[in-house]
């Protein structure tokens, strides 16, 4: 994810900047693939989108996964999962590599689509990586509701 938002950066404050200026001319939004489109509907609770792991880890019947579900929770609502990677364990399981790699990009399908479709609305501020995803969404979307349903969905 780190090398990822190193290249896409300059890509995303382009589109970023384009939609700024459609807003303030009160034209269409253009642009869908921006740093907070990556940040709060991609990777919720970190990369791999591990928060739901986490809460369903709480439900465990093993007592180590359900505190490691505890200790997770906390740190995946500001999208810091390396608790739930190295406690669960998901790093180097072969089990848990199919839903790391595939869970962000059915979000980002999801997501794409719904924002494409105009159900939601679109980027328009940049916010901190670490806000929680529905509150971030929103910010991101000039405070709209809508987002915060996406990211719950």
């Amino acid at each position: 994810a780190l090398i990822v938002t190193g290249i896409m950066n300059p890509f995303w404050m382009a589109n970023l900047s384009v939609n700024q200026a459609a807003m303030a001319a009160g034209t269409a939004i253009p642009h869908i693939y921006v740093q907070g489109f990556w940040d709060h509907y991609l990777l919720i609770g970190g990369v791999g989108s591990t928060l739901p792991l986490a809460l369903m880890l709480l439900r465990s019947k093993a007592v180590h996964l359900r505190t490691i579900g505890r200790m997770g929770v906390g740190p995946g609502v500001f999208n810091i999962n390396e608790p739930i990677l190295f406690g669960a364990p998901i790093i180097m399981n072969p089990l848990f590599f199919l839903p790391f790699v595939l869970v962000p990009m059915v979000n980002a399908t999801l997501a794409y689509f719904a924002l494409k479709l105009d159900l939601v609305s679109r980027v328009v501020s940049m916010t901190p990586w670490t806000t929680p995803a529905p509150i971030g969404a929103s910010w991101a979307a000039n405070w709209s509701f809508s987002p915060v349903i996406l990211c719950l969905i």
